[in-house]
């Protein structure tokens, strides 16, 4: 498998990642007992949900395909291998959460 497929592979797990975070944010935060840990997004998500999940979904999209668009960039590919690793991270968390509701 080539760098650039592995590192597209890296950038579809971190965006199907990013939108199970913001499903469950919304769903355990917003409406259930736990609290957003990100002042900025807690602030947001109390303001106005649609306009959480819109800026949290197309902020990470775009950054991630603005990071796999600069992939000769070897900090560009160590900070999409990076937020994959965060965000495998993330996913493990909330199935700790999910286990114990």
């Amino acid at each position: 498998m080539t760098e650039k497929k592995v590192a597209t592979l890296a950038v579809a797990l971190l965006i199907v990642f990013n939108t199970i975070d913001t499903f469950f944010t919304v769903k355990y935060i917003k409406f259930g007992p736990l609290d957003e840990a990100n002042p900025i997004m807690a602030w947001l998500l109390s303001y106005n949900t649609t306009s959480f999940v819109i800026y949290k979904i197309i902020a990470v999209t775009l950054g991630a395909l603005l990071l796999l668009d600069n992939l000769e960039n070897k900090i560009a590919k160590g900070f999409i291998f990076s937020f994959l690793i965060l965000y495998s991270f993330v996913m493990l968390a909330w199935g700790f959460v999910l286990f114990q509701f």
